[in-house]
């Protein structure tokens, strides 16, 4: 807690990352980064002080409702996890080289990596920080369940809703709609979002409705890879 005193002023006056890097140093502010307590934009640092809040008074990170989109696919983030449960830990070069991708789509897989909780990332250094499969596949059916997407059609149409695939992109672009995403980026994340959730068994789509599986079905050993477009 100590740690956060460099963020001990408003919002609107967040903390120069750079600065409290070498301060304070990386692995302080990347456990915090890790930990959903601060999060960066550009080369500031801005804390979430309702959640800090929380973790004053509880000692414990309240579980949050996740707004984040994927940038990867399931195909690519299976091949890294892969890749890293064999290394540990890699560069971000040789995760491209290794996957033969750019460097720009192996920084966006990493995003997702760091997001889900998976990997740990020390400027070009990336660190598993789970030691199986399927504990790094619980981390991220862990952060689906929490996705606003999936709460909000709870809310919508009640547990183990099902709906069409209209209904489910109506709810997604209501959602987003202040992204101002265009029509086609729209249709990109909805049918990535759907993948992830067919891939750790969330839902199943069948004869065009969407159903959801709720948080009793055991969570998938491996990534499930569907085939193809949703819609």
């Amino acid at each position: 807690i100590e740690s956060l005193s460099f963020l001990d002023d408003s919002i609107e006056s967040p903390a120069d990352f750079f600065k409290v890097d070498q301060d304070f140093g990386s692995e302080t502010v990347h456990a915090l980064l890790n930990r959903r307590l601060i999060i960066r934009k550009a080369h500031k640092l801005i804390l979430y002080w309702d959640i800090f809040k929380d973790y004053v008074l509880t000692g414990s990170v309240p579980r949050i409702t996740i707004t984040y989109i994927p940038q990867g696919n399931l195909n690519k983030y299976s091949n890294l996890l892969q890749l890293l449960l064999n290394q540990k830990e890699m560069n971000l070069s040789d995760i491209a080289k290794n996957l033969k991708i750019s460097i720009k789509a192996s920084d966006n897989l990493i995003r997702d990596m760091v997001m889900f909780g998976n990997v740990t990332r020390q400027g070009e250094r990336i660190i598993l920080l789970q030691e199986t499969e399927n504990e790094a596949i619980n981390k991220v059916y862990s952060f689906f369940n929490s996705h606003i997407l999936l709460k909000t059609l709870v809310t919508q149409y009640g547990d183990g809703f099902g709906v069409t695939f209209q209904e489910f992109e109506k709810t997604f672009i209501n959602l987003y709609k202040e992204s101002q995403f265009s029509q086609k980026t729209f249709g990109v994340y909805i049918n990535r979002v759907i993948n992830w959730f067919l891939g750790l068994n969330i839902i199943r789509v069948s004869h065009g409705q969407i159903t959801y599986l709720s948080e009793k079905t055991p969570v998938p050993k491996q990534i499930l890879i569907p085939n193809g477009r949703i819609a």
